[in-house]
C-alpha cells in the first residue's frame, strides 16, 4: 500500500519512548481527525491543548490513571502554533517534544498557500507531489497553480473561453466544492493578466460564493428564455446547449439549484437553449405525476450516493443539504421515501467510528459547534469589525431551508451555507453551551444540565475583543426592535438565542408538515427578518446556526426507572453511571448506548435508536437528543445583505 501523508506524520511518533509527549503542531496538521485516530491506534492518548488549566487537569488525571494502572497509552498533548498560552514548565520539561509542519510533507511548496486548503485535499496533493517530485522551491504563484491543478482539477492555462469558465463554476458549485479565497484571487489575477474572461464581472466572487453564482446563473437563464437583457455577472452569449454546460444544468434544475421560468405553452424554444430544459419552464399537463417522477428520480440519485463508513467529513456535510431539501419535497408531496432509513443507518455507523476525533478538526470552516467561537474570532482578527451570532434553538437544516426562502422573499440577502456537527446527545444544555463557551461538554461538567452560564461563557471567550453582549428571547413576542435598541453602539460582538423554533417543535403534535407550516407563519410575523436587518444596519456581520435539529420519531414505550435517570428526554436519557445506563439498555429494546470522550465522567447517555423515542407505543412526536442526520447536522450560515 502506498504511503499517505498521514503515515509520514504518524511515523514521527513512536510509542513507549516516553509517557508524556508534546507535539508542536506548527501548521495544524494534527487537526485532521483521521490522523488523530491513527495515533490513538498506535497507543497515544491524544489531547488538544485548549488552556493552561485544561492541560493541567488532563495531565493530573492521566497520572492518576497511570498510578491506578488503568491507562496503558502514552499521553500526547497537541500544542498548536497559535495557542494563546504557554504550557506549564513542569509538564513541558518532562515531556518528549515532536515538531510537525508542512516541511515534513511538502518542503518545496509555499506553507502560506498550503494553509488555505482543507486536510481532505492533502491526499491528492501529496500523491501528486510525490509523483512529480519538484526539484526547486515553488513560489507562491507556482504553488497556487500546483494546488489548483492537483487539489481541484483546475488547469488555469486551459480556461480560455466563457464556456470553459461556466463549466468550471458549475462543476465546483454543483458539487459544493469550496475554493479558498486565496486561490480564487490568484485565478482572477491569472486570467486577467492574460486578458481572458473579460466579459465576466466578479470572477473571484463567482468562484467562492455559491449563492451569488446560482443567483447570477438564474438571471442569465431568465434573460435567455425571456429574451431580456437584465444586467448580470455572466455574459449573455452563453450557449446552454454546449455539452460541458448542459451536463450540469439538467440536474441543477431537477435538484432545485435553478428554477424553471414559466412560459406559455405556445412559445417556441429560443436558440441556444436545450429543448428538454425549455420544457421544464412550461406548465405540465399533469403536474402531480411529473412531481412524483421528479421525486423518485432524486431519491434514486441520493440513494446511490449515501456516504459510507469511509466517507469524509465534507461528504456528510454536503449530503446533509441535499438530503434535507429532498425531505422537504417528500413532506410537501406526501411521498414515503426509503432514503432516511438507509442514510441514518450509515450515518450512525460513521459517527460511532469518527465522532470523538472530530473536535481536533480545524478546517477553514468550523465542522463542530464548539469551533464556531474560534472561527468567528479569526474572522474578527482578519478585519471583520462587528460580529453577530444568532442561535435558533432546535432549527434543523430542513427548517433552515424554509426560513431561508422566507427571508429571500422581501430581502436582498445572499447566504453562504455550511453545516456543523452538534454535540451528542443532541440536547440543548449539552450542545448550546458548546457554541457559547467554545468548549466540549467534557469541560463544563458542572453546568452540563443547564444553560444558565451561557452569557458568562460567551463574554469570557471574547474577553480580549472589546465589549460583548448576549441576549435570549422566545422570538414569539415581536421583541426584535427591543433587542436591537438595547445593543450598545460600542458592542463589537453579540450573541442572540432565539427559542421560537424549539418552542413550536415541542408544542407540535401533528407531525413535521404542520410544524413547518407553523414556522412559516412565525416567519410572516417578521421577527427574524427585522432582527437580521437591524443587525446588518448596525454594521454587524451576521451568522446563524442552531444547537441541534429535530426528527419525527415514533414511541416504543416509556422507560419507567424512577429517579435513576438524571435527564429524561424523549430521545435521550442520562444516568450518573454507565452501570445504571447499561441496565436500562439491557431491559429496553430500540436503545443505543453512547460512550464518548467528549462527555464528562458521570454523564452516561442512553439514546433512542433509529427514529424511535421513549414515549407511548405508536405515538408520533417531533423531538431531539439522539443521533440522526436531522438532529446532529445543523446549519451554519453567513447572511449577507
Amino acid at each position: 500500500m502506498a504511503k499517505t501523508w498521514r503515515n509520514v506524520i504518524a511515523d514521527k511518533f513512536i510509542p513507549k519512548l516516553n509517557r508524556v509527549n508534546i507535539a508542536i503542531d506548527i501548521d495544524r496538521l494534527l487537526a485532521d481527525d483521521l490522523l488523530v485516530l491513527s495515533l490513538r491506534a498506535k497507543g497515544f492518548l491524544v489531547v488538544p491543548a485548549v488552556s493552561e488549566m485544561q492541560v493541567r487537569l488532563e495531565y493530573e488525571k492521566y497520572w492518576k490513571m497511570i498510578i491506578e494502572e488503568k491507562e496503558e497509552k502514552d499521553l500526547l498533548i497537541v500544542y498548536q502554533d497559535d495557542t494563546a498560552f504557554s504550557l506549564p514548565c513542569d509538564i513541558f520539561n518532562s515531556a518528549m517534544h515532536f515538531k510537525v509542519s508542512f516541511d515534513d510533507l511538502f518542503p518545496k511548496l509555499s506553507a502560506a498557500i498550503l494553509k488555505s486548503i482543507s486536510f481532505e485535499l492533502f491526499d491528492k496533493v501529496f500523491d501528486a507531489y510525490c509523483d512529480e517530485d519538484p526539484k526547486e522551491t515553488l513560489s507562491n504563484d507556482k504553488t497556487c497553480l500546483f494546488l489548483l491543478r492537483t487539489a481541484f482539477g483546475i488547469h488555469c492555462q486551459e480556461i480560455k473561453s466563457d464556456v470553459d469558465f461556466l463549466s468550471l463554476l458549475l462543476r465546483l458549485h454543483y458539487n459544493k466544492v469550496q475554493l479558498p479565497c486565496l486561490l480564487a484571487q490568484f485565478f482572477a489575477k491569472y486570467t486577467s493578466a492574460r486578458h481572458r474572461l473579460e466579459a465576466w464581472t466578479s470572477t473571484e466572487l463567482l468562484l467562492t460564493d455559491a449563492s451569488l453564482f446560482w443567483t447570477e446563473l438564474q438571471k442569465a437563464w431568465n434573460n435567455t428564455v425571456l429574451n431580456s437583457t437584465e444586467k448580470d455577472a455572466i455574459p449573455g452569449s452563453i450557449n446552454f446547449c454546449n455539452p460541458a454546460i448542459y451536463v450540469y444544468l439538467d440536474n441543477a434544475f431537477a435538484e432545485g439549484f435553478l428554477s424553471p421560468v414559466p412560459v406559455k405553452k405556445e412559445c417556441t424554444c429560443p436558440e441556444g437553449i436545450p429543448n428538454q430544459l425549455f420544457l421544464l419552464g412550461m406548465t405540465p399537463e399533469n403536474k402531480e405525476s411529473l412531481t412524483k417522477q421528479h421525486i423518485q428520480h432524486v431519491e434514486e440519485t441520493l440513494l446511490s450516493i449515501v456516504p459510507d463508513e469511509n466517507a469524509t467529513v465534507s461528504d456528510w456535510l454536503k449530503f446533509a443539504f441535499n438530503y434535507s431539501e429532498f425531505q422537504r419535497q417528500c413532506m410537501n408531496n406526501s411521498f414515503a421515501s426509503k432514503l432516511p432509513e438507509k442514510s441514518n443507518a450509515q450515518f450512525v455507523k460513521w459517527i460511532k467510528k469518527r465522532y470523538d476525533a472530530l473536535h481536533f478538526n480545524s478546517s477553514m470552516k468550523p465542522i463542530m459547534l464548539s469551533k464556531i467561537a474560534d472561527y468567528l474570532r479569526r474572522q474578527k482578527a482578519d478585519g471583520t469589525r462587528k460580529i453577530a451570532l444568532l442561535v435558533v434553538d432546535g432549527m434543523s437544516i430542513l427548517q433552515w431551508l424554509v426560513i431561508k426562502d422566507c427571508l429571500k422573499e422581501n430581502n436582498n440577502y445572499s447566504f453562504e451555507e455550511d453545516a456543523c456537527f452538534a454535540c451528542i446527545p443532541t440536547l440543548t444544555s449539552v450542545s448550546r453551551q458548546s457554541i457559547f463557551s467554545g468548549m466540549l461538554p467534557l469541560y463544563y461538567a458542572e453546568s452540563i444540565n443547564s444553560t444558565a452560564k451561557e452569557e458568562k461563557e460567551w463574554t469570557s471567550s471574547w474577553s480580549n475583543n472589546g465589549p460583548v453582549e448576549y441576549y435570549k428571547d422566545d422570538g414569539l413576542s415581536n421583541n426584535a426592535d427591543a433587542i436591537l435598541s438595547q445593543i450598545s453602539p460600542m458592542t463589537k460582538v453579540v450573541g442572540i438565542v432565539v427559542n421560537a423554533v424549539d418552542e413550536l417543535m415541542h408544542s407540535s403534535l401533528l407531525g413535521m408538515k404542520p410544524f413547518v407550516d407553523n414556522i412559516k407563519s412565525w416567519m410572516e410575523d417578521g421577527y427574524l427578518a427585522r432582527l437580521i436587518s437591524g443587525l446588518t444596519e448596525k454594521g454587524y456581520a451576521v451568522w446563524i446556526t442552531a444547537d441541534h435539529g429535530n426528527i419525527e420519531a415514533t414511541g416504543v414505550g416509556l422507560i419507567n426507572d424512577g429517579s435513576l435517570a438524571e435527564t429524561k428526554g424523549l430521545r435521550a436519557r442520562v444516568y450518573k453511571s454507565a452501570a445504571l445506563r447499561d441496565s436500562a439498555s439491557d431491559t429496553h429494546k430500540d436503545t443505543m448506548v453512547w460512550n464518548s470522550d467528549t462527555l464528562p465522567t458521570g454523564y452516561a447517555a442512553l439514546l433512542a435508536d433509529s427514529d424511535k423515542c421513549f414515549t407511548k407505543n405508536g405515538t408520533s412526536v417531533i423531538s431531539h437528543g439522539g443521533i440522526s442526520i436531522e438532529e446532529v447536522l445543523v446549519p451554519f450560515v453567513r447572511i449577507r445583505k
